[in-house]
């Protein structure tokens, strides 16, 4: 019996799970929170929602989480085509793809990489520190 996977449709299962875990529970787990007693309309300012009230602060963490992921998902990519590359067989054309899919991954690991440290130069060069 051999293992047959479409890789649209590991890379769509990866990257679903990736968002469920990385984006979801936090926003589940980040819910408002109330530090009073309850017993005034006063207590309301006392609801925290997380966060910042900043938009470059939360701009800024939306963007490296977003990268960061991007890059995660890049090295389960690169998982995913060793696999390929081992599930093949050894033939001459599902090591071709493989390798062509490590290169392509690696192309988008150094843009993402390039990508982080221009968001980090815009963020300091912006903040003026």
């Amino acid at each position: 019996m051999t293992l047959t996977l479409s890789p649209r449709k590991a890379v769509l299962a990866l990257c679903t799970g990736l968002f469920l875990l990385g984006f979801a529970m936090p926003l589940a787990t980040n819910a408002q929170t109330f530090s009073g007693n309850g017993m005034g309309v006063q207590d309301a300012s006392d609801i925290n929602t997380g966060g910042s009230s900043d938009l470059r602060e939360t701009a800024t963490e939306i963007l490296f989480r977003v990268i960061s992921y991007m890059g995660l998902i890049a090295v389960c990519v690169i998982v995913i085509a060793g696999i390929f590359l081992i599930v093949g067989g050894g033939t001459e054309d599902s090591r071709n793809k493989a390798i062509k899919i490590i290169i392509y991954v690696a192309v988008g690991l150094i843009v993402i990489v390039l990508a982080s440290a221009f968001v980090t130069f815009v963020v300091e060069t912006a903040s003026g520190s």
